[in-house]
């Protein structure tokens, strides 16, 4: 929790605010106040909501698991696939050939 104006760590708690604690920088003697976000999920259930994803599982069935939103799952799906680098024109063009091969000997 450093603070917000010079970044310094060195602070003191200086009362309460709207039910929030708060502080003072001792260096630059900035007061401000600091909010927890108690919601936030951690790396390891974006990466077990991805997987449970891929491997079939709907965004309703892997929130229900991971008690979380559906619109959660579908935000860090979404997320991740914008995130993800496209194939490669190479690599599409190589399936296709080797598609096309298995054709002709079947």
């Amino acid at each position: 929790m450093d603070c917000p104006k010079c970044g310094s760590k060195h602070h003191t708690k200086d009362g309460i605010v709207h039910g929030r604690q708060r502080y003072l920088c001792k260096d630059c003697r900035y007061h401000y106040t600091v909010v927890q976000r108690s919601n936030v999920k951690s790396a390891e259930t974006h990466r077990l909501a991805q997987k449970m994803y891929l491997e079939g599982i709907g965004f309703r069935g892997v929130g229900r698991v991971l008690d979380i939103s559906y619109g959660t799952v579908f935000q860090w799906i979404k997320k991740a696939g914008k995130a993800a680098s496209p194939i490669p024109k190479t690599i599409i063009d190589l399936l296709r050939n080797i598609k096309f091969v298995i054709m002709l000997v079947f």
